[in-house]
């Protein structure tokens, strides 16, 4: 489509990715225990299998949401780290050390040439 290449992009980071797992799965289990007892104090005792495969789909649409929402909250409370501009002393500190790493010395006197 004419909108794919508009924005670029980006994954998750795996911070936002576990939380996603993480709600996930803690929203299955606290949907499992209250199922479990609603269960418990019903009077009802059989199930049909459509009522447990609808149970079964609303845990799953449920994980999935819990699971997503936490993701997306982690990443948007993850500071945002940006690189800093430079400044011509930072490029200047910079290039000296490079310099020094290679070898040549630019702050060191010049050796006047003998004839």
């Amino acid at each position: 489509s004419e909108f794919a290449s508009a924005a670029p992009r980006a994954r998750m980071g795996t911070l936002p990715t576990a939380a996603c797992v993480l709600g996930a799965l803690l929203a299955l289990a606290a949907y499992a225990a209250a199922v479990h007892a609603l269960y418990a104090v019903s009077e009802v005792r059989e199930l049909t299998p459509a009522q447990l495969g609808v149970a079964c789909f609303y845990a799953l649409v449920l994980a999935a949401w819990a699971g997503v929402e936490a993701g997306f909250l982690t990443d948007k409370l993850s500071p945002k780290y940006t690189a800093l501009e430079l400044t011509e002393s930072d490029a200047e500190e910079q290039t000296k050390f490079a310099d020094a790493a290679s070898g040549t010395d630019y702050d060191a006197k010049p050796v006047p040439e003998t004839a």
